[in-house]
């Protein structure tokens, strides 16, 4: 996916590693992971979990800080009920926890549910179906005001799912963090064990500290589909787009794109339209896009080269066969006018090579030229275009 600009503690973007790209060095130990494509199906920038894989989360960033939030993107693989997201508790795999637990998991319906032992019994409980083999954002954040007052929060692809206050006894432990597993002990007609989540989870993101209503939405914004790379003939249009997530129903967006790192002038929309695109607009383009709080992300960067004309779509031009072809020092050029403007002599993506306004009886000397295919563009009265190949 993209790299998000947020001011969190920790950050996994999970392309082919558990790398803290927050900067922290939080980096996490993987346990039997491999890697799979991401929301905008990029390869190797997710982690495929199974039946026994999990990412073991550094708990040193947190200190003795009772306020948490954990933002995580996860995709069943169609039969993940049962199934552990993240835990965070005081228990080691393969120990069963003791003491007040926060966790994230998939219940026996299908349904996301968070809970931490509060000496209730209550279970927050998405009522949208997430075992459908679809991406899906999860937030779970709790915050401890003081050592009796306990507040939970879900929230499932931009909405609110439900909110938990409530007095405890003693304040929960986060000495072991496990992303990919949980263990939701005797609740919700779960069993007594460790739950490992079948299906892709990225962009883990783990933050201390109070989180407003505006951070769970800007966390749902994620680049869906990059721009592509292209190539465009010299002359035609062409177009780069982006897509994102819109949970939120929010159509307050913007979006700037830029080329070389430049932004580039009314390029204000998801769509880039390039029209007659000449050799100067070739560079690399990527677009930012913020929603209604500000927060933006960053696409990847596509490739634009362009070309020249083809030969055979240009209009008034005439096709000319050169000769010889392969030439090795002399080019020998079967026209004849007598409104000769230039001879141009160009590679194949557009640079100009050689100019000259006549045409040598004894061959236009290409002695100079390293080997490789050329454009040969005659202008006058009329247009006249050839290939040929520079021999060694």
């Amino acid at each position: 996916m993209t790299n998000i600009t947020y001011a969190q503690d920790v950050h996994y973007m999970f392309n082919y590693s558990c790398a803290d790209s927050s900067g922290g060095g939080y980096h996490g130990q993987g346990a039997n992971l491999t890697y799979t494509q991401d929301i905008a199906g990029i390869a190797n920038q997710a982690i495929a979990c199974n039946a026994n894989a999990w990412v073991t989360i550094p708990d040193t960033w947190i200190g003795s800080n009772q306020t948490i939030g954990f933002s995580v993107w996860f995709k069943t693989s169609g039969n993940a009920v049962g199934a552990g997201i993240l835990y965070s508790g005081n228990a080691a795999i393969p120990n069963s926890p003791t003491n007040y637990t926060p966790m994230l998991w998939i219940d026996s319906a299908g349904l996301l549910s968070s809970y931490m032992n509060d000496g209730g019994s209550t279970v927050l409980t998405s009522t949208s179906f997430v075992n459908d083999d679809k991406w899906h954002h999860a937030i779970y954040y709790f915050s401890v005001t003081n050592v009796n007052q306990l507040e939970q929060v879900l929230w499932l692809d931009g909405s609110a799912v439900g909110v938990r206050n409530s007095t405890i006894a003693t304040a929960p432990s986060t000495t072991k963090i496990y992303l990919g597993t949980s263990y939701a002990k005797n609740l919700s007609s779960m069993p007594d064990a460790w739950l490992y989540f079948k299906g892709a989870l990225d962009e883990f993101i783990a933050q201390t500290g109070t989180m407003t209503v505006s951070d769970f939405h800007d966390l749902d914004l994620l680049v869906t589909e990059h721009p592509a790379d292209a190539t465009i003939e010299q002359g035609k249009s062409g177009s780069m787009h982006v897509s994102h997530t819109m949970f939120r129903g929010d159509s307050t967006y913007t979006y700037q794109w830029y080329k070389n790192g430049v932004p580039v002038s009314g390029a204000t929309d998801s769509v880039l339209n390039l029209t007659s695109v000449s050799a100067a607009d070739s560079g690399e383009y990527y677009c930012e896009i913020k929603n209604s709080n500000n927060y933006t992300v960053k696409s990847n960067a596509a490739k634009l080269t362009t070309t020249p004309a083809s030969v055979s779509d240009v209009a008034r031009n005439t096709i000319i066969q050169l000769y010889p072809n392969p030439a090795k020092n002399k080019l020998f050029i079967p026209v004849n006018t007598t409104d000769l403007h230039s001879i141009v002599i160009m590679s194949m993506d557009g640079k100009r090579l050689m100019q000259t306004e006549t045409i040598p009886e004894s061959g236009l000397d290409i002695s100079q030229l390293p080997a490789g295919m050329y454009i040969l563009k005659i202008s006058g009265g009329e247009n006249y275009f050839g290939r040929f190949t520079k021999a060694e």
